[in-house]
């Protein structure tokens, strides 16, 4: 593309290179974080998912080196810090959990180097990222997904945007310990300018879908500043207590129950469980349901689905936080407000509302009352 297109955050990752190493990359990659408009923790379960890539992501800019081959020096901007990784002698994955952002260039670096099937060159990167760490943007898979498209650019590999998703999501589920779905990279690899992703998590396969049936709107990202940690206990819990739930249910996938199995099985599951099952599949109910509405032009049901899904991540999976709720209930009573809810693994992190571009002011008002009036 055009220099003037490229986004600006690859110039400041090209500056840092030339700091750092003392010359200019040769190659260059980005990938964009993803704000997710409804469809939240079911894509683990196999389940229907609606993200979009946002104007926010990760740049991964490098060079070969004299290195000893595989010896791979990575700079990263945003954290300030080194980490020398030997690609090609890479110890097992469980090993890496819990170091930080090294653990997911660690990953990538390991996975890839299986799929291609053979050893990796030394290499300096340096990364740099615009996407909100911790505000449930996704900024680890725009990570993976611009360090993995770096290396292949540098090294001729020929691979599919889907399949780079698919190596992103090994890196993070087994170095850096996230039981995350497909979603978050499927969408930095695979988004489509201008529409969100329909993403059937159980096939992977993947649908664009234009909101321009609803008319002119903007998607407004509303960071709730309360950081969240994804690797930690409670995201693995519910990821967990869903595959338990699913055979208890005797399905493959938890997204395969109807709301009659889940309610007639209650008792087995117990309340944690049964709570998890009966958000997984009402969530996914909620994405088809707000797929028609879309089609239809109908703003009031995707507000009503925006509303339902918020409602039920935060009695059912208990995912949300004060602060998300407040954020929620002040930009639902905006004129102008199509719909709002919690986006993202929850814990923390950001809203995402669908608005009307007259209400804009209104809702980042009413947000920031919300927060500094209440927190």
């Amino acid at each position: 593309m055009p220099s003037s297109d490229l986004p600006s955050i690859i110039a400041d990752a090209r500056r840092a290179f030339a700091d750092h190493f003392g010359a200019g990359p040769t190659h260059a990659a980005h990938a964009p974080g993803r704000v997710n408009l409804i469809g939240e923790h079911t894509d683990y379960s196999g389940g229907l998912v609606l993200p979009m890539a946002i104007n926010a992501g990760c740049a991964a800019v490098g060079r070969t080196s004299g290195r000893p081959a595989g010896r791979v020096g990575i700079w990263s901007v945003n954290q300030n810090e080194a980490a020398t990784l030997d690609a090609n002698r890479l110890g097992p994955g469980a090993d890496w959990h819990g170091k930080g952002w090294s653990s997911y260039a660690a990953g990538v670096l390991a996975v890839l180097r299986d799929r291609v099937g053979h050893d990796l060159p030394s290499m300096e990167i340096v990364v740099a990222s615009d996407v909100p760490l911790g505000a449930g943007l996704s900024s680890s898979a725009a990570f993976e997904l611009s360090l993995c498209a770096l290396i292949c650019s540098m090294n001729g590999f020929k691979l599919a945007p889907a399949e780079m998703a698919s190596i992103a999501r090994a890196a993070e589920r087994g170095y850096a310990g996230m039981p995350c779905g497909i979603m978050d990279q499927l969408v930095s690899a695979c988004g489509v300018k201008g529409h969100a992703l329909l993403i059937d998590c159980a096939t992977e396969t993947t649908t664009p879908i234009s909101l321009a049936p609803l008319g002119d709107l903007a998607v407004l990202v509303i960071d709730s500043t309360v950081k969240h940690t994804l690797v930690s206990g409670e995201y693995k819990r519910r990821a967990d207590g869903c595959e338990e739930a699913s055979k208890i249910l005797g399905v493959k996938w938890l997204r395969d129950a109807s709301p009659e199995l889940v309610a007639s099985r209650a008792g087995a599951l117990g309340d944690e469980l049964h709570r998890y099952a009966r958000h997984v599949v009402t969530e996914n109910a909620r994405v088809e349901s707000f797929i028609r509405a879309v089609a239809q032009g109908d703003a009031a049901e995707v507000g009503r689905c925006m509303a339902g899904s918020h409602a039920s991540l935060r009695d059912d999976f208990r995912v949300s936080c004060p602060e998300l709720d407040a954020i929620v209930d002040a930009c639902a009573a905006v004129p102008g407000v199509i719909g709002c809810r919690m986006t993202g693994g929850g814990f923390g992190g950001s809203a995402v509302a669908l608005v009307r571009p007259e209400a804009l002011d209104a809702s980042r008002d009413a947000a920031d009352l919300a927060l500094t009036t209440r927190f």
